[in-house]
Formats: structure tokens, sequence, C-alpha cells
């Protein structure tokens, strides 16, 4: 049979499975919750099945433990998303909290005027997915959460930034954890062209293209070894395929067995002309 905790029962739609991870700490029990309940609203949520690796097999030494999403491919990303929110939430309300995104009442919420939530998400044309023609998407999730939205300008971030801070605000801690949720859904989604026409390939001029000829170079750069990993790889290859052929780069991602323990980042290796590697690398 396979491994891990497979939580639940029913059938769900075979897709191509999804790994993402988590820390390997006190957020494990969170996110199952008090005999599988909050791991169990997910998946009924979000129509996936959820498989998160036994703790004795974890290789000593990593501190992330591997989770596998089974199901049709939005709905795996909005699984992910809210995954990692409760994460989230268990750093800001700590152990025992009962705040579930995605679960309850879709009509106004009172503000709790609790804290801001703050997220980063990729400094790229993520931000115009998520913010959407003429607003309307960003307009979208702050009614449907009770939430305000705020997206800091790309002249407000350090030169060089890959990653653009939104603060959420409004509604209570449930609503902004939610919001949080959906706003990286939308970054999962554009990533892996989930919607259908949201990304024409026709838009994609490869920049081999248009660049002449020079000398081939290798730059290495380190990422975080968590779910950025996967979220880079895309599904079945779909994003990190993306970005090769708009750099005319060849990417190379360390395998995770390859990685010390105890490291926290991943080696990725980038192979082109020098103003490609640059590109491929932001």
């Amino acid at each position: 049979g396979s491994r891990g905790h497979a939580i639940g029962g029913g059938l769900v739609p075979q897709g191509m499975p999804i790994t993402i991870v988590i820390p390997n700490g006190p957020e494990v029990n969170h996110i199952i919750g008090k005999g599988g309940a909050s791991v169990n609203s997910i998946q009924q949520l979000t129509g996936t099945k959820i498989a998160i690796q036994r703790a004795d097999e974890v290789p000593p030494g990593v501190d992330v433990r591997q989770v596998t999403i089974t199901g049709p491919d939005e709905s795996c990303a909005q699984c992910a998303a809210l995954i990692q929110a409760k994460c989230t939430e268990f750093r800001i309300a700590g152990p025992g909290s009962a705040v579930m995104p995605g679960i309850g009442p879709q009509g106004s919420r009172l503000d709790d005027n609790g804290p801001p939530l703050h997220i980063e998400i990729p400094n790229g044309p993520e931000v115009n997915h998520i913010i959407g023609a003429k607003g309307a998407s960003i307009t979208n999730l702050q009614q449907e959460t009770g939430t305000r939205i705020s997206v800091a300008k790309a002249t407000d971030m350090p030169e060089g930034s890959l990653t653009r801070t939104v603060i959420i605000t409004g509604g209570d801690d449930a609503a902004r954890l939610r919001c949080s949720a959906l706003i990286q859904a939308k970054v999962f989604e554009y990533q892996n062209g989930i919607t259908a026409g949201t990304i024409p390939s026709s838009s994609l001029v490869p920049l081999a293209a248009i660049t002449p000829a020079l000398p081939k170079q290798q730059l290495t750069i380190e990422i975080p070894n968590g779910p950025e990993v996967n979220f880079l790889i895309g599904v079945r290859g779909a994003s990190i395929n993306q970005i090769q052929q708009e750099t005319g780069t060849n990417i190379s991602i360390q395998r995770a067995s390859d990685v010390p323990p105890g490291k926290t980042t991943r080696t990725v290796t980038i192979a082109g002309n020098e103003e490609a590697c640059g590109r491929c690398a932001e």
C-alpha cells in the first residue's frame, strides 16, 4: 500500500500528485487536528486526498515532513495553500487555535482589529494575476473573505527583490488566513497554468529567439528547501519548463536526497548565456 498517513476515505479523481513540505514539529498535529478533524475538513473542502509522511520515515536531521496531495490540479493547489495557511495559523495563534480558513459562514464578519497578516508573493506576473483585469480578481477576494488587501508597489520593494509584500487587514483571524490561502492558491494557479486562457502560450516569446548568441556560462543560486521547490517545478514540470523556454536556459535543481542534513536551502544551477542566466535567476 501507499506509505504515510492516508487520511479519510472515498474516491478522489486521480490527477498528478503534488508534494509539499511542512515543518516537522507541532504544526503536523495542528494540521491533522483532534481525531483528524482539521485535515478531514481540508480534504472535504477541496476534494483531495492528503497523505502525511510518518515521523519514523523522516531521515535524521531533516526538519520538514512531506505531504502528498492527490486530486484535480486546481483542488491540489487550493489544498496546498490551505495547509500552508494552517502552518501560518499555528505560528500566529499557537496550539489549540480553532481557526479554519475556508470553513464557516460567508456572510459579513466583524472586524476584530487583530494584527495585519503579511505574506510574500513572487514579484512577477503573479501580481497581475492576483489583481486581475481592472482589479476584478483582488476585489472578489476581498468581498469573499471580508478583508482588505494591500499589495506593495514594485517601487516600494528593495531593488532586485524577488518577492512583493501583501498586507491583509480587516475581518477576523479566520478571514485573514483564508484570504492568505486564496492568494497563495492564485499564485500556484498562475505558475501551473491551471486557469484556462490565463497564460496564452502564444504570448511567450523565448528570449533565446531574440538574443544574439553569447558565451555560455553557469550560474548557481540557492532557494529555500521547502514548498518553493514544488512551486518552481510546477505540475508535471510546467513551470520550470516555461522558465527554460522563456529564457533559453537549462535549469538543474539539486535533488532532495543530495541536500546535506540540516541544510535549509537547495542549489539551483542555471546554464546559458550571461544575460539569459541573469534573467532566469530573477
